[in-house]
């Protein structure tokens, strides 16, 4: 026996199975979906399906009829169609068999009927297979523009896609431009794409530079762009200079650009010099640039010579170039010859061009002749007076007769036995000319005194000076042969005594001006 599809469209309502007159979908092996589905042969707009299901053995037929749905679509993906309708009967004793469905009208290619028996049934008393046995599908409907008992009235010419009410020809829908039950009004000149509300003509948006439910209204002058909000006329953003719902009032002349919060009127930011919620206020002149914050009105930086939130304060005088932080007034460089924060301390007097290092007051460099971090500290007796500025050492040779990495060593030089013999002759021969001269000396203050004498006391007898060589030196050998003789030379030696650069009381010594003492004999 067959139960194809077609059996339900055929024209035979009998319910009862056993006149064949009904389709049977598969039973086994069992689904858990099934569906039948027509193709109605072009757009028809639906009024009403009837259905007539197999309804002998009450009970079952229900338990499988029982939760069954309807899809309108335009293609046979009915799953991503229009569900039109689904059976909700609680019981299956209250189970319509034959039941008229009316929510399912409208504009519709394919017609789906459907039942799902998966998991998480609505209602227990539904079956566990999911079965549709249909008698006959009813569907009343007119070719798409058309209506009446026999569609044979057309369907109004602005009804949207020729759709309109099946009993009264109402449209559905209205093309653009048009309003009315029947779609014979039009739509406002104004409205926004020329659509409108098909009941009662309210435009759906509004041209530029109109408002109003039928957009009959013009939007304030001073609107950004001509644009306002379609319900009260409230401009969306205002013109450069403007501000208000309506735009209508100025902005301050201060505000930047001529631009202010159309709320408020507040400036969303200032020209130079002003501040101020509407730059109204006059930054202080000894703002750099005269510019300040918009709120608190301090200075975003100070013209030279003043420091502080408003630049109200002085730098300190010695600032180089007059500059200082803004923040607490410490000098940015110092002018030549002052140090510290606010250059309040003079550099030392040593420093080369007076010059030193702000922060600590140590000299850069040294003038000629000193050193050390002040400067304080003397060089010792380099040739040009240079030496090494943290160091002292001598960067130029030591002055004559002085060595040491500072020059401050005297060298003094002692011939010793080792010495040629003809230098040895000539230091007896200098020595033995000193002791002439002393002797002389000696001779004339004795002869002076004497003399002195007589002519005080001319009962005192005469003295007579008996000065011989002998008294002061010995005769040297007879095996001399005439020539000098070094007695007692002691081994040569360099002997150094380090001195004070600064002592004053010492004579320098040439080449030729070292003293070699010497212990001799004499005839």
């Amino acid at each position: 026996m067959t139960f194809t599809s077609e059996k339900a469209v055929d024209g035979c309502i009998n319910q009862n199975f056993g006149n064949k007159c009904c389709i049977h979908t598969q039973a086994n092996p069992s689904l858990l979906e099934a569906w039948w589905q027509i193709n109605l042969g072009g757009p028809v707009v639906i009024e009403l399906v009837k259905i007539y299901n197999r309804n002998d053995v009450a009970k079952e037929r229900s338990s499988r009829f029982g939760g069954f749905q309807i899809y309108l679509s335009n293609t046979t993906d009915w799953r991503n169609g229009d569900n039109c309708h689904t059976d909700t009967t609680s019981t299956w004793q209250s189970m319509d068999l034959a039941p008229s469905i009316q929510s399912c009208t409208g504009n519709t290619i394919y017609l789906t009927i459907y039942v799902d028996r998966r998991p998480n049934k609505r209602f227990d008393w539904y079956s566990d297979k999911a079965i549709l046995e249909l008698c006959e599908v009813e569907i009343y409907a007119c070719v798409k523009g058309n209506y009446g008992s026999f569609c044979d009235n057309t369907c109004p010419v602005n009804c949207k896609d020729g759709v309109c009410d099946q009993h009264t020809g109402e449209c559905e829908d209205c093309v653009d431009g048009y309003h009315g039950r029947k779609c014979d009004q039009r739509c406002s000149d104004h409205c926004k794409g020329n659509v409108c509300n098909q009941g009662n003509g309210t435009c759906r948006g509004c041209a530029l530079g109109y408002f109003g439910s039928t957009c009959e209204q013009t939007c304030p002058s001073n609107c950004n762009v001509n644009l306002c909000v379609q319900a009260n006329g409230v401009c969306i953003g205002c013109k450069q200079g403007f501000f208000g719902n309506k735009c209508n009032s100025r902005c301050s002349l201060q505000c930047k650009d001529n631009t202010c919060i159309q709320s408020s009127g507040q400036c969303e930011e200032c020209e130079p010099g002003y501040h101020g919620v509407k730059c109204d206020r006059i930054c202080p002149s000894t703002c750099g640039k005269k510019s300040c914050i918009q709120i608190s009105g301090w200075c975003t930086g100070c013209a030279s010579g003043y420091f502080g939130s408003t630049c109200d304060q002085t730098c300190p005088s010695n600032c180089n170039d007059n500059l200082c932080v803004q923040a607490n007034g410490v000098c940015i460089g110092c002018k030549q010859g002052f140090f510290g924060n606010t250059c309040n301390s003079r550099c030392p007097q040593q420093c080369k061009d007076n010059i030193c290092i702000q922060s600590y007051g140590q000299c850069e460099e040294c003038n000629s002749g000193f050193y050390g971090h002040a400067c304080l500290d003397m060089c010792g007796y380099c040739q040009d007076e240079n030496c090494d500025k943290d160091t002292g050492t001598c960067l130029s040779p030591c002055e004559n007769g002085l060595t040491g990495d500072k020059c401050d060593i005297k060298v003094v030089y002692i011939p010793g036995v080792e010495d040629d013999f003809n230098v040895a002759a000539v230091g007896i021969g200098v020595g033995l000319g000193v002791v002439v001269i002393v002797l002389v000396i000696v001779i004339i203050v004795l002869a002076r005194r004497l003399h002195s004498r007589t002519n005080t006391d001319t009962t005192r007898s005469a003295t007579t000076a008996n000065i011989s060589m002998s008294s002061i030196g010995q005769e040297l050998p007879g095996d001399s042969d005439g020539q000098y003789e070094v007695i007692g030379a002691m081994a040569s030696k360099q002997i150094t005594t380090k001195i004070s650069p600064d002592e004053g009381s010492y004579e320098k010594l040439g080449p030729g001006d070292k003293d070699v003492p010497h212990l001799y004999e004499t005839t």
